[in-house]
């Protein structure tokens, strides 16, 4: 995996699994190497049972991501390829074509309603991590996709960055804080997000497994004459288990924004682990949207995906996916599916 290649040396984990050591952590440390955390992994190298070289390995795989290390390391890793994707909204509409109101049935304008269709395009990641000292760390991340759906002549563009610092208070409890944003522009306007996020992260051992339990709380800002600001809160359970699974389970909950539908609350539950040679990751979403008036009665919506993604090789993924809308507002139900194709270099 990509995460393996940046954050240890092949040579000392080779070793490590070719090493007599006791079933537990020996099985947990796969799970540990695919789950997409340095603090998680390098937790796992340090538990009881591993070699002795396990916590060399533990300190190469935090000096990766700008822990443990002198101030002055610095990393920065690039990915860039196409895509192919099926989109179900490529303009920005709204999901209905008609609409109802004193018994009288009204056209929306063609071009106001969702299209659907495939999206071609490429996109660009740059990751860059700079260990500051004492344990303190820099961390930037930026990606851009540019996409073109040839049948419906519509762009969409997407880009985003964020920057943190992240703090190792100890090997099982770090700190961090990061600002970023967003930006998509579709053929019926642009839209910003920024947003501003503070949280901890405790790493512990229970159950056969290793754990990460983050929670933050995030400010979300919509930059525009009519944005407002939105307070968030999140917890994320992050664990590795043996035979190369990973498991997540995140819970979010959000403020009531006047005249606005937001996020009021949201579940997930997502793993990965290895299916026929080739890791796969599935994922279970739940969310209730609520704010803001419809046609004069208050709007909810529940929405419920799941995505299942499969990995052909490290630069190859496929995903499909199924999704579902129930609105107090019959016009906003809607269902579908999605499907995609990604390549990077």
């Amino acid at each position: 995996m990509p995460f393996l290649s940046r954050f240890a040396a092949p040579a000392v984990l080779s070793s490590l699994i070719a090493s007599p050591v006791s079933a537990a952590p020996q099985d947990v440390l796969s799970g540990a190497m695919v789950s997409g955390s340095p603090r998680l992994f390098a937790f796992e190298l340090e538990q009881p049972g591993l070699p002795a070289n396990a916590k060399i390995a533990a300190r190469k795989v935090l000096a990766g991501a700008g822990h443990d290390t002198l101030a002055g390391f610095s990393q920065t890793t690039t990915r860039v390829g196409p895509f192919l994707r099926y989109d179900s909204n490529l303009n920005g509409g709204v999901p209905f074509d008609t609409i109802s109101v004193g018994g009288y049935k009204f056209l929306i304008n063609e071009e106001n309603v969702a299209a659907a269709g495939v999206l071609v395009g490429a996109s660009a990641e740059m990751r860059h991590v700079r260990g500051l000292g004492n344990g303190l760390a820099f961390e930037a991340q930026g990606g851009i996709s540019l996409g073109y759906a040839p049948t419906e002549k519509l762009q969409k563009h997407q880009a985003g960055g964020q920057a943190c610092l992240r703090q190792k208070a100890s090997s099982s409890l770090y700190l961090h804080g990061c600002v970023e944003a967003t930006w998509q522009s579709v053929d019926l306007g642009d839209e910003t997000h920024v947003a501003a996020r503070v949280g901890l992260s405790k790493l512990f051992a229970a159950a056969g497994g290793v754990h990460e339990a983050t929670g933050e709380v995030r400010f979300d800002r919509l930059i525009g004459s009519d944005g407002f600001t939105q307070p968030t809160a999140s917890l994320k359970l992050l664990s590795a288990w043996e035979n190369s699974t990973v498991t997540t389970i995140g819970v979010d909950v959000g403020k009531s924004v006047e005249d606005r539908m937001v996020m009021k609350r949201g579940v997930s539950f997502g793993v990965t682990k290895p299916i026929a040679g080739k890791l796969t990751f599935l994922e279970v979403e739940w969310q209730e949207n609520a704010g803001g008036m419809f046609l004069g009665k208050p709007r909810e919506d529940r929405n419920l995906s799941l995505t299942v993604t499969r990995a052909i090789n490290e630069r190859l993924s496929v995903s499909a996916g199924v999704f579902k809308t129930n609105s107090s507002a019959d016009e906003f139900d809607r269902s579908g599916v999605q499907v995609g194709v990604n390549w990077r270099f």
